[in-house]
């Protein structure tokens, strides 16, 4: 982001997308952050031609806005299902993977069981799988996996307040651009719109991607009748967190670069 002098003497901001380049009609917005009511108003602007909403400038001190109490940080819970149930779950989970001679879907959904995560369904993967999750948090996902019978577990992500091993599961306290390993499966569960470097972040995830791995991102977009309708008083913006908000061109268009 640049600065400069109109001749009226304002300060006014020249922005460049960093998705396409465009700088031409972009369009501002300031954006209060409202999760903790710091009072802090930040610039945004939206691109005019791939779409995409970006904030301006990156926030030095960014960390200050993932205190210790930001939910994603919190401790899971302690799983409390009887071993029953555990391995009801278990079954579940292997039958939809097609690795178990019992049981039947049908009779699993008779007894209760509910399907899989539709984005987690239909994947060539199975619970031996190496499955990362990037910006996970303190992993209450990743213990979920776990519940359900996957073996090997990762996840990433700078700002948690510790590392985490058990037998299934590695958390890594630090960058995903640190990161090294081939994975089965990764995701990104609204964590993209937080990471500074999109494209340099795809680049690093295809290195991570095993031969014929996959790959589910999961985000919020500017495409939709949220933005339009609330425009800054829309629950994702979330500033300062969520750098980039893309849009179905946008996100294309950098996914397309790192085929």
């Amino acid at each position: 982001m640049e600065c400069y002098f109109q001749s009226t003497g304002k300060l006014a901001l020249k922005t460049l997308c960093k998705i396409c380049q465009n700088e031409k009609n972009n369009i501002h917005y300031s954006v209060d952050e409202l999760m903790y009511q710091t009072g802090d108003t930040f610039e945004y602007f939206q691109c005019n031609d791939c779409q995409c909403l970006q904030i301006g400038e990156i926030p030095t001190n960014l960390s200050k806005y993932y205190p210790s109490d930001y939910y994603s940080y919190q401790a899971p819970l302690p799983n409390r299902q009887s071993f029953p149930e555990r391995a009801a779950r278990q079954l579940r989970t292997a039958c939809y993977m097609n690795q178990s001679r019992f049981g039947s879907r049908t009779i699993l959904k008779f007894l209760g069981m509910p399907d899989l995560p539709e984005w987690m369904n239909n994947r060539s993967i199975n619970l031996n799988s190496k499955i990362l999750d990037v910006g996970c948090g303190a992993g209450h996902l990743l213990h979920a996996l776990k519940h359900e019978g996957y073996r090997h577990l990762s996840g990433v992500d700078p700002y948690t307040h510790s590392e985490y091993r058990d037998r299934q599961i590695k958390i890594f306290k630090m960058e995903i651009t640190e990161l090294h390993g081939t994975f089965d499966f990764i995701m990104l569960n609204h964590s993209f719109e937080h990471l500074p470097e999109p494209e340099k972040v795809l680049n690093k995830l295809h290195s991570l991607l095993a031969p014929n791995g996959a790959l589910a991102l999961r985000i919020p977009t500017v495409s939709s009748y949220a933005w339009r309708t609330y425009k800054t008083k829309w629950v994702q913006l979330d500033a300062p967190r969520h750098l980039f908000l893309h849009s179905v061109d946008s996100i294309t268009r950098i996914c397309n670069n790192n085929q």
